[in-house]
């Protein structure tokens, strides 16, 4: 099920039953405004369903994540997560390397969660339902 969308960057779906959501980017220079909307959706989406797990499908990205974009997500939005009960992201490679280097520089700043970079989808969901609480 899709529970936001955004035409130009992202959408993000759950699966019913599941506890982690994917974020499916298409072009990762968001702004903090745009950032800050998502947010409005996937935080209380998170608490009410219980969600421990995000998967960021980068595989298709393009661009780089902004710099103000990169500092409201560690400094704002990922502590948000951690106390609602996120405990990993896992990252899917994107074909593009400055994404991944983008990817990589908001993971090294990242504290509080586990954080894993993988090739493909399967190895992603493998990760978060190892975290499954069922």
């Amino acid at each position: 099920m899709e529970i936001y969308k955004d035409e130009k960057h992202i959408s993000i779906h759950h699966t019913k039953g599941s506890h982690f959501l994917i974020q499916k980017w298409r072009n990762m220079a968001i702004s903090v405004e745009r950032m800050k909307k998502l947010q409005e959706t996937q935080l209380p989406y998170v608490e009410k369903n219980g969600i421990t797990a995000i998967i960021l499908d980068t595989k298709e990205a393009k661009s780089v994540t902004l710099p103000d974009s990169v500092s409201y997500y560690i400094t704002i939005v990922e502590p948000k997560l951690a106390k609602l009960g996120v405990k990993r992201i896992v990252t899917i490679s994107s074909e593009k390397l400055l994404t991944n280097l983008t990817n990589k520089k908001w993971q090294d700043a990242s504290k509080g969660m586990d954080l894993y970079q993988v090739s493909s989808m399967s190895e992603a969901e493998r990760i978060v339902r190892e975290l499954s609480p069922h």
